[in-house]
């Protein structure tokens, strides 16, 4: 296999993009935005592009020694600043580089992710995961499957 220069990578991934089409009810529908969650080569843009957008945030929380992960593209994170830092901290990301994401922020000292609930009780993280009783999964597995 011979090497593919990146001028060819970028042509190959523009054409991939703009040909993203499905069929719904009979009709034919090409992708505006975002892209069909089982496309592998998207979803190592998505996670590159994530990555590079996200060093900063990733910075801050290591320098505060805050909890982070991160899941496709949605993340969360421990939080033990004022409230006011917080929209701060976002905008610097935001300015920090040119970029159409869009951060929806809920709070709460319990959060639900997947099958996992992430609870803070007086400063100690406890974990859980819970499964609908009628599901045939071993108890310690969660709801995600990789392709």
């Amino acid at each position: 296999y011979g090497k593919l220069s990146s001028e060819t990578i970028e042509e190959l991934t523009a054409l991939i993009l703009r040909n993203l089409f499905f069929i719904y009810k009979n009709k034919i529908y090409r992708y505006i935005k975002g892209y069909p969650l089982n496309l592998s080569y998207l979803e190592l843009l998505m996670n590159i592009y994530l990555y590079d957008w996200q060093l900063t945030l990733v910075r801050e929380f290591r320098l505060r020694d805050l909890f982070y992960g991160r899941c496709q593209q949605s993340g969360f994170f421990t939080w033990c600043e004022s409230l006011d830092l917080l929209p701060v901290l976002f905008e610097k990301v935001q300015k920090s580089f040119d970029s159409n994401i869009k951060l929806i922020t809920c709070m709460g000292s319990n959060v639900q992710f997947l099958e996992i609930s992430i609870e803070n009780r007086q400063g100690s993280l406890y974990t859980r995961i819970s499964h609908d009783q009628h599901s045939r999964q071993q108890p310690f597995l969660l709801p995600y499957t990789k392709d």
